[in-house]
């Protein structure tokens, strides 16, 4: 059986100067599994999330986003590293975890990844959030 995309997370953090109680990262986290999105948000000094929910999601959004993923974000095709060199701005972190408990791993700064503006508009579709999950 060929192996398939079991979940997929973005860690966002900002790299600008904010104060401490401001949210400064965002955990967003897809699972096939469960049929669910987590979302997480954390300020800049806390090492526990100051918010986190997570939202139950229909099989029919959740197969439409992993095809994609699967059919058409190329993520096999990904480079590893998407950063340019910044000073300021936000950094991204996706995980995608597969059926044999491999993961493929990519990072960057203010570009998204390939397909990644697609990527997050069905992400954002998947649930009505609280507060928008911040991305790429």
């Amino acid at each position: 059986m060929a192996k398939h995309i079991t979940s997929f997370s973005i860690d966002w953090q900002s790299w600008d100067l904010q104060r401490s109680d401001e949210i400064s990262r965002h955990v967003t986290i897809v699972n096939r599994n469960k049929r669910t999105v987590r979302h997480q948000m954390f300020d800049s000094v806390s090492k526990e999330p100051i918010e986190d929910r997570e939202y139950q999601i229909s099989g029919e959004q959740c197969d439409v986003f992993f095809e994609y993923l699967n059919d058409k974000a190329n993520i096999f095709e990904w480079r590893d590293d998407y950063c340019v060199e910044v000073y300021d701005g936000w950094h991204w972190d996706v995980r995608i975890r597969f059926s044999d408990n491999t993961i493929k791993h990519t990072e960057g700064t203010l570009e998204p990844p390939p397909h990644g503006e697609r990527i997050a508009s069905l992400i954002l579709a998947l649930a009505e959030y609280s507060e928008q999950p911040l991305l790429f």
